[in-house]
C-alpha cells in the first residue's frame, strides 16, 4: 500500500487485483449508466420546476381592509417572498448580487387578477415561478391559492406575472443578469429561455 498526497488530502492507494479491477469498472459503469438515466429523467419531469412554494400563510387582521378581505398590497409581500425564496432555492441569499456585483432586481411591470376574497379565517398557499428569462430581466409568476375549514379543496385566489430587471447601482441603468444566476436557472428550467 502507497500513499499519496494530492490537494491536501491523504489518499491511500492499495494493489487491486485485475479481477476485482474489473469488478470496480463495470460496478462504476453501471453507476454512470443509472446516473444519466436519472438525469434524463428529472430534466423531462415537470414536478421539478423552477418555482418556489409557501404554504399555510396565516391571513392576519392587520393585512385586511376596512371589508375585512385581505389587502391587495399583501400579495406584492407574497411576490417578494417567492422571489426570495427562488434566489435561495438556487443558493443565493437576498443581497448577493448586490454585494457580489452591485446588481439589485427593481420591479419593472406588474400585473395582478383577483379572483375571489381571502378573509383571516383562510390560509393562503402561493407558489412563484420562473416563466421567461431575458437578457436583463426575469419574468416571475405566481398563483395563490386560499383554505379553510369549509373548503375541500384549495381555491385559486389570485394570479400575478411580475418583471425584475438587473439593475447596476453604481452606473444607474438595467444591465446583463449575472451568468451565474443565468446558468443555474437554465440547468433546472430551460425552457424559461424559450419562452
Amino acid at each position: 500500500m502507497s500513499t499519496i498526497r494530492r490537494e491536501g488530502h491523504t489518499l491511500l492507494q492499495r494493489e487491486i487485483s485485475p479481477q476485482k479491477r474489473s469488478e470496480l469498472a463495470d460496478r462504476f459503469k453501471c453507476h454512470m449508466q443509472w446516473s444519466s438515466a436519472l438525469s434524463l429523467i428529472l430534466a423531462n419531469l415537470s414536478i421539478f420546476d423552477m418555482s418556489h412554494e409557501e404554504k399555510n400563510i396565516t391571513v392576519l387582521i392587520e393585512d385586511t381592509d376596512a371589508f375585512g378581505r385581505l389587502n391587495w398590497r399583501v400579495f406584492c409581500r407574497y411576490c417578494e417572498l417567492g422571489e426570495a425564496g427562488l434566489l435561495n432555492s438556487l443558493g443565493f441569499d437576498q443581497m448577493y448580487f448586490y454585494e457580489k456585483y452591485g446588481i439589485s432586481f427593481p420591479r419593472r411591470f406588474a400585473s395582478f387578477e383577483y379572483l375571489s376574497q381571502v378573509f383571516p379565517t383562510d390560509l393562503i398557499d402561493f407558489k412563484t415561478k420562473v416563466k421567461r428569462v431575458g437578457n436583463t430581466s426575469l419574468t416571475l409568476s405566481h398563483t395563490f391559492y386560499k383554505r379553510s375549514k369549509k373548503l375541500k379543496e384549495p381555491v385559486l385566489v389570485a394570479r400575478a406575472e411580475v418583471v425584475i430587471v438587473a439593475y447596476d447601482e453604481k452606473n444607474r441603468r438595467k444591465t446583463p443578469l449575472p451568468e451565474n444566476l443565468v446558468e443555474k436557472i437554465r440547468e433546472i428550467c430551460p425552457e424559461a429561455f424559450e419562452a
